[in-house]
């Protein structure tokens, strides 16, 4: 499951052009909270694994488990992208996740 909330947060972090080195230094620090075995390390890995796909905000949130605690993934979500100054363009990306997200 973390991979896809890494990606799904990876797709609204990059709508302002740039996943800033803040906005990663912030998934590093709270992905423990989904997984605390997880290697934080992983991170930067499975950004660059997003930026070879080519998928849009719904099949990111398609890819989360049906069982997922969504608002805490929204609000990592929302987190990371604040982390530099939530950008107009990463908080419609962040509302369109969350309004699909709502009618799974």
């Amino acid at each position: 499951m973390v991979p896809e909330i890494i990606k799904l947060t990876a797709c609204i972090c990059s709508q302002d052009g740039i996943i800033s080195s803040e906005e990663v230094e912030y998934m590093k620090k709270e992905i423990h909270k989904f997984d605390p075995n997880f290697d934080s390390e992983e991170v930067d890995d499975l950004i660059e694994e997003f930026f070879n796909e080519k998928k849009d905000i719904s099949i990111y949130c398609e890819l989360l488990p049906k069982d997922s605690d969504t608002k805490s993934i929204l609000e990592f979500c929302f987190e990371s992208a604040s982390a530099d100054g939530l950008d107009p363009r990463e908080n419609m990306a962040y509302i369109k996740a969350k309004e699909y997200l709502s009618k799974v």
